[in-house]
């Protein structure tokens, strides 16, 4: 088994056939997380920037997954968005859907660290969600309506019904958090529907 999906690195050595890099050249790739990897033509591996720092280049996945979800959701100016679970990939979720016009960013965590952190990186508002019912906490924020957006970041099953409760009338629910296991009770007429 070779864990990961991304890295970062320099080029040692590439094939005839490949152009756009050449030895010595920053690149990150979608391979694994190892101290060497070989990369086939398919897969991305990406020139850096000269002055993007490799600390900064090692979140291009993580970033690129949070992006997506905001892109999915389709976060019109002024909608609020809710995102719960502020670990990196929920942090950057937040940020982004900040970018996008988001209004408030509410982030909610177990963790008051990554609470504090949330309000640092542009949340209007926190919940803990372990001290706090977060559906209710959500629904006074919104003046009862609920979130338009919510972005699930935790990947715990159980997170899925409180998301899709905590969701406002015809509101979008985007599930980030590779979820694992099941979620038990979803009722989809009274959830969903």
């Amino acid at each position: 088994m070779f864990p990961g999906y991304s890295n970062i690195g320099t080029v040692l050595e590439f094939g005839s056939n490949v152009t756009g890099v050449s030895r010595g050249n920053r690149v990150v790739s979608m391979g694994g997380h190892a101290s060497h990897v070989k990369v086939t033509k398919d897969a991305l591996c990406e020139p850096l920037p000269p002055d993007l720092s490799m600390e900064a280049a090692a979140f291009f996945a993580l970033a690129s997954f949070a992006i997506q979800a905001v892109r999915k959701a389709r976060i019109e100016l002024g909608e609020s968005v809710l995102v719960i679970g502020q670990g990196i990939v929920g942090s950057l979720a937040l940020q982004f859907a900040r970018l996008q016009g988001g209004y408030p960013v509410i982030a909610a965590d177990l963790d008051p660290g990554r609470l504090e952190t949330a309000l640092g990186v542009g949340a209007d508002h926190t919940i803990h969600a372990g001290e706090t019912d977060l559906v209710a906490a959500v629904r006074k924020i919104t003046d009862s309506d609920g979130a338009r957006v919510v972005i699930e970041a935790t990947g715990h099953p159980e997170v899925i019904i409180t998301a899709l409760h905590a969701a406002g009338w015809c509101g979008r629910v985007i599930l980030l958090g590779s979820t694992r296991g099941e979620t038990k009770s979803v009722n989809f007429y009274r959830d969903v529907h």
